[in-house]
């Protein structure tokens, strides 16, 4: 209950302004799994729409042009943290992350590819047998 799925990076703050702001440019600082963030409850739909469509139109490519190590915004790469337990706002851990190409934004609905990537001077990708995630994964290719 609250939370959306949203956590605070880049000092962004909390509200929908930074929210917007860290959604359309991304985070360029280094993270790590087991590394705590802070989250950032209640539903934000104008600001994540809005940040959706800077973030897209940041970049005229797709997925079937796009090549591993282009700097296209729509490659990401997402912490997988688990909400469990957390009403309000609260400390949740990083457990792993995901690497995924934005196709497409929709009224909440993302759509796109995952991808093998590997961050350049990332440290280690660390394996997570279970993120805490539910629902049905649907890949496009």
């Amino acid at each position: 209950p609250g939370n959306w799925g949203n956590v605070t990076l880049c000092g962004g703050g909390n509200g929908g302004s930074g929210l917007r702001t860290q959604i359309a440019d991304g985070y360029g600082g280094s993270m790590s799994a087991l590394q705590t963030l802070q989250t950032d409850p209640g539903a934000k739909v104008g600001p994540v729409n809005q940040g959706f469509a800077d973030l897209l139109a940041a970049s005229s490519d797709n997925y079937a042009s796009w090549v591993p190590g282009d700097k296209d915004p729509r490659a990401v790469v997402v912490p997988l943290v688990d909400f469990a337990g957390c009403n309000g706002q609260c400390t949740v851990t990083v457990k792993g992350f995901m690497s995924f190409y934005i196709d497409s934004y929709n009224g909440g609905a993302i759509t796109g590819h995952f991808i093998s990537m590997v961050e350049q001077n990332s440290v280690k990708v660390v394996a997570t047998t279970d993120a805490g995630l539910s629902g049905n994964p649907y890949l496009i290719k």
